[in-house]
């Protein structure tokens, strides 16, 4: 792996970890950042996965629900 690689997946293993630790990845954010990074959607994908797993986080969080109880879309 060259050094520039090295260096771009650091960055973004950073920026990925601060943004869930805040609860801040919003829809959209993983094409965001794919794109300031020049790397792939499912690679940035990939990397949030990886980092969730490791800070102990859901893979997706709970549906929001209504005020009767059902999950609101």
């Amino acid at each position: 792996m060259r050094v520039r690689d090295r260096e771009r997946l650091r960055r973004l293993r950073f920026v990925v970890r601060r943004l869930l630790e805040r609860g801040e990845l919003q829809r959209g954010g993983q094409t965001r950042l794919a794109e300031h990074f020049g790397v792939s959607r499912q690679y940035v994908h990939q990397i949030v996965t990886e980092e969730r797993r490791a800070l102990g986080l859901e893979a997706d969080p709970k549906p929001v629900e209504d005020l009767n109880g059902t999950p609101a879309y």
